[in-house]
């Protein structure tokens, strides 16, 4: 007789993986645990109630109605209205995996499709973020219509610049306001996650409303919330920086350049045309805060013979490469920002006295009176 079978003994890395696989918390819906937010949505969880969903999960379930406030429950799901809509899918079985859970008809109601979220995202469904929450099945989803002109075998993804091909597909969409504008499923939902609903316009166009209407009817999601970039904290602190340094060669100042009081001779004060200069009173010979100070490279433009011809040239330059950008450029081809801003510089400049310009002062800035 053969010698019996030695059993295989468990080590403690395959009970560490078991009793984290047990600790991870699947979804009520579809059973599975995976929290990829591009996918399924956002992992909901509550420890309290025991209760874990996806997102998408949770909204195009049949038979769960949203009753509460949006604070209340998931987003106003109340968990005994999705424990009860699970339990009621916990005998139907899936008609592409099989297994029991199951809870998205095929809004067609000859249609006998029955599927979970993610088994019908994997099988070409489509599902619709909006009016009445509708799947449909890869036989009766909906389709765009193919280009009546002949394309290129190969086109490009206007947002990753992957190559494509240029067909109406689930996982390629035509921009409905860029005829030759192609996309991915997949980059156009990352798109829609990080833009929200106020931002969200075709990349080509900037259209914004038709784009919307025709990626929600083909299955992208689209946040009603403000961009990611907008709800991220201090994400535009920078932008609140000025300069705050003395850069008069020498600094009079016995405690340095980055000492400012105010009210008295150290207070700093910026270059009233850069603000990338700043100067105490007292190293510049000024006598109050209200007086106006321009730093060295500002003055070495403004004092040139023909400095108002050339920003004036400037102006018309700028303005007429972006005329199809601002419709407001007069035929002279100068706005009216352009002469805004003109007149401010030369204004400001017949501030000085004739003797201030014979005789700068030696501290590398200007002051005015």
């Amino acid at each position: 007789m053969p010698p019996p079978r030695k059993k295989k003994r468990k080590t403690n890395r395959d009970e560490s993986s078991r009793t984290s696989q047990d600790a991870t918390p699947k979804c009520i819906f579809c059973g599975r645990v995976e929290n990829d937010t591009s996918k399924y949505g956002e992992l909901l969880t509550n420890d309290q109630e025991k209760i874990t969903t996806h997102h998408y999960c949770l909204i195009l379930s049949s038979g769960v109605p949203q009753r509460g406030l949006d604070h209340q429950g998931f987003y106003g799901f109340l968990y005994p209205d999705v424990r009860k809509a699970a339990s009621q899918a916990a005998e139907t079985p899936c008609t592409i995996c099989k297994k029991t859970g199951a809870s998205i008809h095929c809004s067609v109601k000859t249609c006998e499709q029955l599927v979970h979220f993610p088994c019908g995202q994997e099988n070409e469904f489509i599902f619709q973020f909006c009016k009445q929450f509708q799947s449909f099945c890869s036989k009766h989803r909906p389709v765009q219509k193919k280009p009546k002109t002949s394309q290129d075998n190969l086109s490009v993804c206007t947002i990753c610049l992957e190559e494509l091909t240029p067909a109406p597909s689930h996982e390629v969409i035509r921009s409905p306001c860029c005829k030759n504008t192609w996309l991915h499923r997949t980059c156009l939902q990352m798109q829609a996650l990080n833009a929200g609903k106020y931002h969200l316009k075709c990349p080509v166009c900037q259209n914004l409303t038709r784009f919307q209407e025709e990626l929600l009817r083909m299955g992208i999601y689209i946040p009603h919330r403000d961009a990611s970039w907008e709800l991220e904290a201090n994400a535009y602190r920078e932008l609140l920086q000025v300069h705050e340094q003395c850069d008069v060669d020498p600094c009079l100042c016995d405690s340095g350049r980055n000492y400012s009081e105010t009210g008295s001779q150290w207070f700093l004060i910026r270059c009233h045309c850069c603000g990338s200069s700043g100067t105490h009173l007292a190293c510049s010979a000024l006598s109050t805060a209200d007086c106006t100070w321009t730093c060295g490279d500002c003055s070495s433009i403004l004092d040139k013979p023909n400095a108002e011809e050339e920003l004036l040239n400037d102006a018309l330059m700028t303005s007429t490469s972006s005329v199809h950008e601002h419709p407001a450029v007069t035929s002279g081809g100068v706005t009216s920002s352009c002469v805004r801003g003109f007149k401010m510089i030369t204004t400001r400049r017949t501030r000085s006295t004739p003797s201030e310009r014979a005789n700068p002062k030696p501290t590398g800035g200007k002051k005015y009176h």
